[in-house]
């Protein structure tokens, strides 16, 4: 595949998963803050029974943005593949490639889970009673804090990621100063969000997810919009060397 080849679908990447972490915000964003809302001041199974509650209530929500989110990391990858191409064949473009592929990977298993779970509380609310379903939605209650931790660390993977196309794209001026410096303060973002589930800081997970999610909706336009000058650009050189030969 050539250089332009990898542009192309860079930059439809890029832009898929900016609009898939936007309306994936707009979606979960108001169930999110309903429910944390509701949780306040719970017991464990009662607040565990309220989020299988508001699941089974708008579980169509949550579905799509768990969906959307997965769309979202799997953009990475040919976003991975085409700064590689860009950046030019070395061990820091591969190291970084990876680890967007990485992050890809564990940040779906996650969603997977989420999503049983999920289908789990569709499922179970409307067969248990009020009394029952404590109990019962407590149990999904390690499982969901293992999907935590995951994120967490596919959140990390990211941060990696982040963090070498920013050093890549300041060592080597191929793209603007600014954007280097987005991508830079996105990995700082999304490491944050380790050491926040790591030491039981809710607040400071919370603002790296949303920091995360925006920020990389952010950065993905931008870098859509530099692919595209990219391809633009080499496309006339292309065309007159054919054309010599």
């Amino acid at each position: 595949m050539d250089q332009s080849a990898y542009y192309r679908i860079g930059r439809w990447a890029a832009w898929l998963a900016a609009i898939s972490l936007v309306v994936g915000v707009i979606l979960f964003g108001p169930w999110l803050s309903a429910l944390e809302s509701a949780q306040q001041g719970l017991a464990p199974a009662e607040a565990a029974a309220v989020r299988f509650n508001h699941t089974h209530d708008g579980v169509a929500r949550v579905f799509a943005f768990q969906l959307l989110f997965l769309v979202a990391l799997w953009a990475f990858v040919p976003i991975g593949r085409a700064l590689r191409a860009h950046f030019g064949h070395n061990s820091l473009t591969v190291f970084m490639d990876r680890a967007f592929l990485a992050a890809a990977l564990l940040g779906s298993a996650t969603q997977f889970l989420d999503l049983a779970i999920t289908s789990a509380a569709y499922r179970l609310v409307p067969q248990l009673s009020a009394a029952e379903l404590p109990a019962i939605a407590l149990t999904y209650t390690p499982l969901r804090e293992g999907a935590a931790w995951a994120i967490s660390a596919a959140f990390f993977l990211m941060a990696i990621g982040y963090a070498l196309a920013g050093r890549l794209a300041l060592r080597t001026g191929e793209l603007p100063r600014p954007w280097a410096y987005l991508t830079l303060a996105l990995a700082v973002v999304a490491a944050l969000s380790l050491p926040a589930q790591t030491f039981g800081l809710p607040t400071v997970g919370q603002l790296s997810l949303l920091g995360v999610i925006v920020g990389s909706a952010v950065w993905s336009v931008w870098l859509g919009l530099l692919l595209q000058a990219s391809e633009r650009a080499r496309t006339p050189s292309s065309t007159a060397a054919a054309v010599g030969s």
